[in-house]
């Protein structure tokens, strides 16, 4: 998982193959949050900078235009 200072971004990940069951079964007992199953199964930080830009939150055209911060 990417990291900047203590914040993780789950989202942007890769989930190995292998770990489907473990994620399958988290979710059929109700866990829906990634960064959470990810870190308990020991996931890797790829650490980045803090206010990396590549990690704005972009959910509208008018906020990839002025982008300036990283997402919350």
């Amino acid at each position: 998982m990417l990291r900047h200072g203590e914040h993780w971004e789950p989202l942007l990940c890769i989930i190995p193959v292998a770990l489907l069951d473990a994620f399958e079964n988290a979710w059929s007992e109700g866990e829906r949050s990634p960064g959470r199953i990810m870190r308990q199964l020991g996931a890797t930080a790829l650490q980045c900078p803090d206010n990396d830009p590549r990690l704005a939150n972009l959910n509208t055209p008018e906020l990839l235009s002025a982008h300036t911060t990283v997402s919350d």
